[in-house]
């Protein structure tokens, strides 16, 4: 028996036990009430029970001692019934108690209702808003969120408000991928669970979009975007629930081949008007890419900033959460070990965010002594680790020579490659060394192979090893002579950042640059002074100058 004629019996029940001659909407609340749900759960929140409701029926309309041969349904009970099943088969669900309990709650009308006004009960406040088989998401707040975020209290306090507005209210999260902003999101969630947010807040409930799923199976013209006018219209009558979409600049385009609609341009005039709420998370580049020239879309949506957090602070958040990771995993990490794994994760992973980048090593960690059957995690597991991991060999002796060589931003010159190559092999993996000639890059496009090319992301470049292992030697021959590639080559000397042709920034600050030979530095012949090598001079240093590498 589905829940549908499992209600309608406890109705009849109901009718028998009081003894009316009739099933009205009033028996109808009363078999909802006595099931076990989350929607009880929330009416009794509201103060509305159903011992409370059964004796308030009682008091006014009382019961009588008629016994009935006959199961007679009230035209209002009809009424919501009809409600309920048309409802049920435009959504694509089965009737439960939460859609008969809105029928009777929208028919505004029926004993039902009346008895509710008599005992004071606020009916739009009483309206469930839960969305059941949501089949494109997860509802945050449905998830198991113990972990109470450290910090970010004034971003949350943020998004709040922005939420809370008449118009505009839709936050966007705008961050480097690591910083925390889907973090953020699940402890507003959490607090909306703990009831911890002003009380027009207290019932929301949100949901994560999954876009995949919505365009997933969508053959032919028309299919997406009357999946997401339906979505859009299931959230518009569901007032406490806030859509989260994570890489929200995905929306932009999503959905939208030829002749069809994307999904962005059926969300504006709903954002537009306040009548659906929406959190949104996105990179800088992202934003700046794909948000900001969207005029309509960004004037929507308010940006909440989240800069990556600082040392202290990412040190601070490792202490707060530190027992998870070893109730977890069965170890034991000292505040001296988090200290040296966010040093170590700043100093040396700039492409990454922290916390995200130190939570991973923390984690990596506890694994790591794990597998070793240790118990307790002491410094040379970390830099074990973070060489293994990262192919190097000297990170644990600050007293290196070639660490502090790679601490002065100086590039090496040096000719016997060779020589370097067989002498730096005791500290790296042979295959972080590349090969720089200049001489290949004799024209505009053979800088492709070397920043990418924007084009065809999956074509394998050069410079693409530095974007995920920021350790490496890069050997650069004929730096004299001049290329395409020059300039380029100057700017990583000078800056040690650059960003290739794909938007990632890849940064060199880890990395040993040597090249063959450069003329003298600031060699004047007559009136003719080289500008070039005298701007870059100070960036080399001589091999023949410098303690030997050993």
């Amino acid at each position: 028996m589905n829940k549908y004629d499992l209600i309608l019996k406890k109705a009849e029940k109901e009718t028998l036990i009081l003894k009316h001659p009739y099933v009205g909407t009033e028996h109808l609340l009363l078999a909802i009430l006595k099931c076990r749900s989350k929607l009880v759960e929330f009416l009794r929140t509201q103060g509305l029970t159903y011992r409370r409701f059964k004796n308030q029926l009682i008091k006014l309309i009382g019961d009588t001692n008629n016994d009935s041969d006959y199961t007679l349904y009230t035209p209002m009970l009809r009424c919501v019934l009809n409600n309920s099943l048309e409802y049920a088969k435009k959504n694509n669900q089965e009737v439960d108690e939460v859609i008969l309990f809105n029928s009777i709650i929208e028919s505004k009308e029926g004993i039902a209702v009346r008895i509710l006004e008599t005992m004071h009960i606020d009916l739009e406040r009483l309206k469930y808003q839960e969305i059941v088989n949501y089949s494109y998401g997860e509802v945050l707040n449905n998830k198991d969120i113990n972990e109470k975020l450290i910090g970010r209290d004034l971003e949350l306090a943020s998004i709040i408000q922005i939420l809370l507005r008449k118009n505009k209210c839709n936050p966007l999260l705008v961050g480097k991928a690591g910083v925390g902003k889907t973090a953020l999101v699940e402890e507003l969630a959490r607090r909306i669970n703990n009831k911890e947010v002003p009380k027009e807040l207290i019932n929301a409930k949100i949901l994560r979009l999954d876009l995949a799923s919505l365009v997933a199976g969508t053959k032919y013209r028309g299919e997406f975007e009357e999946k997401v006018t339906k979505l859009v219209n299931d959230i518009k009558n569901n007032k406490n629930v806030i859509l989260f979409i994570d890489e929200v600049h995905t929306l932009v385009n999503a959905g939208g081949s030829e002749g069809a609609i994307g999904a962005g341009d059926i969300l504006k005039p709903f954002l537009a008007r306040g009548e659906i709420r929406l959190i949104g998370a996105t990179t800088l580049s992202e934003y700046h890419k794909f948000i900001e020239p969207d005029k309509a879309l960004a004037r929507r949506m308010t940006s909440v900033i989240l800069e990556e957090p600082s040392e202290k602070e990412t040190l601070n958040i490792l202490i707060n959460i530190k027992d998870i990771y070893e109730n977890y995993h069965q170890v034991k990490v000292s505040n001296n070990i988090l200290n040296l794994i966010v040093k170590l994760t700043t100093k040396y992973l700039p492409n990454k965010a922290n916390p995200d980048k130190s939570i991973e090593l923390l984690d990596s960690l506890c694994s790591y002594i794990k597998f070793k059957n240790k118990l307790q995690i002491d410094e040379a597991d970390v830099y074990a680790l973070f060489n293994n991991k990262y192919h190097v060999k000297f990170l644990e002796n600050p007293n290196n020579k070639l660490l502090q060589f790679l601490n002065s931003k100086k590039t090496l010159v040096f000719e016997d490659f060779n020589y370097l190559k067989e002498n730096l092999e005791k500290y790296y993996n042979p295959n972080l060394f590349i090969n720089i000639n200049l001489n290949d890059y004799g024209n505009i496009y053979t800088l492709n192979n070397f920043l990418g090319n924007p084009n065809n992301t999956n074509q394998e470049y050069i410079l693409q090893k530095f974007v995920d292992n920021p350790f490496g030697v890069l050997f650069i021959k004929n730096y004299n002579n001049e290329s395409y590639l020059k300039d380029i080559i100057n700017k990583i000397i000078k800056n040690r950042v650059i960003i290739d042709n794909l938007g990632n920034e890849i940064n060199f600050s880890n990395v040993l640059i040597i090249v063959d030979k450069i003329d003298s530095y600031m060699t004047t012949i007559g009136f003719i002074k080289n500008e070039n090598l005298n701007t870059m001079s100070s960036y080399f240093i001589k091999y023949n100058e410098l303690q030997p590498i050993k």
